[in-house]
């Protein structure tokens, strides 16, 4: 937001004196924000710059930041920006920024460091689909039936202190209650669930790596999210502009081949996702599940088999490695 202005400092001194969020105007662009106050100490001064050119040719009049906003500036979003892709607002979206040009085009942004590591994504659903490929995962696969639980307890029959019991919804309080009174069946709980994890792991590298549009789609969930309007959606890294329909389309008419690799570290297991495209092999992401709440007794919530999407290799540039951004790149020229 900050690289569209001459004077990127006015507005920071808005980002802090509106923390919960509002709507300004500066150098003829509207810039709207949600509650951003958990980023403000990062915002200093005289630390911005402009964008390059390139980015600076989407050419906004309205650009909104789509972090935390109030279910009230979301109705009026809504009503004022006419957009083809409601999903935009979901749990799945990956858009940052909501920018508006001044033929009147939206634009979906999504901004990541191109220095930096970043976490590509966190599925913990009963079923997560990428066309017919299927990561399962949750709580609600998990049966606690055979525990018994008395109706009432409180937090002393857990290793909860009583604020972090008070504030947990009843099913989990239930769940810390079998941690702390049933632990050795608990961890046979935990530990037959990540083998099933790691089983269905299995069986997904095999699917994306035998169907072309299991893929595709995995590739469009991981690192775009959920939108039906790709024509206007870009991914910014640093102060290159990736256009994701033609990345899309470079992706659909490349002659890949899915590479899968087991990464073992002490006790964990995760699998890496390559592509080969030619004599060029892009690491897209490392796949690791864990069972979240499983094995920490004071843990507020257990939430079952998550599967986290890390970027991979951490040091692929020092190595002179391909990781998801160098695809991005290639594929969008």
């Amino acid at each position: 937001m900050l690289g569209f202005l001459q004077d990127p400092d006015a507005l920071i001194a808005e980002f802090h004196a509106y923390p919960a969020g509002t709507g300004v105007l500066l150098e003829g662009i509207v810039f709207v924000w949600g509650n951003i106050s958990s980023l403000l100490p990062h915002m200093k001064p005289g630390r911005s710059k402009i964008h390059s050119a390139e980015i600076l040719g989407l050419d906004p009049q309205f650009i909104c930041h789509l972090w935390n906003l109030s279910e009230k500036q979301r109705r009026s979003l809504k009503k004022k920006v006419k957009t083809s892709s409601g999903s935009v607002f979901s749990e799945d979206a990956k858009s940052d920024l909501l920018l508006v040009n001044r033929d009147g085009d939206v634009k979906y942004i999504s901004c990541k460091d191109a220095a930096s590591l970043a976490k590509l994504s966190q599925k913990g659903k009963a079923s997560q689909l990428y066309g017919t490929a299927e990561l399962r995962g949750g709580i609600t696969l998990v049966d606690l039936s055979r525990f018994h639980v008395p109706d009432i307890f409180d937090y002393r029959s857990t290793q909860l202190s009583e604020d972090k019991f008070l504030k947990l919804e009843p099913a989990n309080r239930k769940r810390a209650y079998i941690r702390s009174n049933y632990p050795d069946e608990w961890k046979k709980t935990v530990d037959a669930q990540l083998d099933l994890a790691y089983q269905c792991l299995e069986e997904f590298g095999a699917s994306i790596g035998q169907n072309k549009d299991n893929l595709v789609e995995f590739v469009k969930q991981t690192f775009i999210g959920k939108s039906g309007d790709l024509e206007n959606y870009y991914i910014v890294f640093g102060d290159s502009l990736v256009n994701v329909s033609r990345f899309i389309n470079g992706l659909e008419n490349s002659n890949f081949v899915v590479e899968t690799e087991w990464y073992a570290t002490d006790n964990k297991m995760s699998l890496i996702v390559r592509l080969k495209i030619g004599e060029k092999t892009y690491t897209l992401t490392k796949i690791e599940p864990a069972f979240d709440g499983g094995y920490d007794e004071d843990a507020s919530q257990s939430k079952g088999i998550q599967y986290y999407f890390q970027q991979w290799p951490d040091d692929a540039s020092a190595n002179g490695e391909l990781d998801y951004k160098d695809l991005l790149l290639d594929l969008s020229k």
